[in-house]
């Protein structure tokens, strides 16, 4: 078996109104993120890459990563949870719908069930149930952790552009996602960690970070 953990948004450009798995060959994505979506073709292709290849690929694409102490690059959500630490003001990109998420502990748990009964679909889709968008989001980290202030920051800012705060492309994700293998797991013995989100686990998740 291979497993390639990427991201969502190597859909973001998906002319569908909703996002499905099974629509996984006709994904669209913008050119920051072609190299990815390349490196996921090229996996998928193991299992055609002869008649006798034992290779069974899948790709396993979650929302934005959160939890356990935060990811510091520039595509999480670390800047959230320092500047509420801090007692600054926590700056968020202006949101355009809800935005994608998933605790790594529920990755984690999605991947044990993936290597220990291998899914039909090569292409999983994997966020929480969370309906929070970066506002929200934003928000209960700063009442938790800071001073509860925050600052929207408009999608043309030179701030959102240099990914100073945050993902842009992550910000300007408008689809639904429609959750297929991901949905099934709870039948099948998966105890989420946070399924309805950072948003409303904002407390634990908080105690994660510090």
């Amino acid at each position: 078996y291979v497993v390639g953990v990427s991201t969502f948004l190597s859909w973001n450009k998906s002319n569908s109104s909703s996002l499905k798995e099974t629509d996984y060959k006709t994904r669209e994505c913008s050119f920051k993120y072609k190299a990815i979506k390349t490196l996921e073709d090229e996996i998928l292709a193991c299992a055609q890459s002869s008649e006798e290849s034992t290779i069974s690929p899948c790709i396993v694409a979650p929302g934005v990563l959160y939890g356990n102490g935060e990811d510091k690059s520039p595509e999480g959500l670390f800047s959230y949870f320092r500047d509420a630490f801090l007692c600054k003001p926590v700056q968020f990109l202006e949101s355009k719908g809800v935005l994608p998420s998933l605790h790594v502990m529920d990755l984690a748990k999605i991947l044990f069930h993936i290597q220990s009964e291998f899914p039909e679909s090569p292409y999983i889709l994997a966020t929480d149930s969370s309906k929070g968008d970066s506002k929200k989001i934003a928000e209960e980290v700063s009442k938790i952790l800071g001073s509860g202030e925050t600052k929207q920051l408009p999608l043309d800012s030179i701030d959102a552009l240099t990914g100073k705060w945050g993902n842009l492309e992550a910000a300007m994700f408008n689809k639904p996602i429609e959750l297929g293998y991901v949905n099934g797991l709870e039948a099948k013995g998966m105890k989420w960690e946070c399924k309805d989100g950072l948003a409303v686990n904002a407390g634990r998740v908080c105690k994660e970070y510090t």
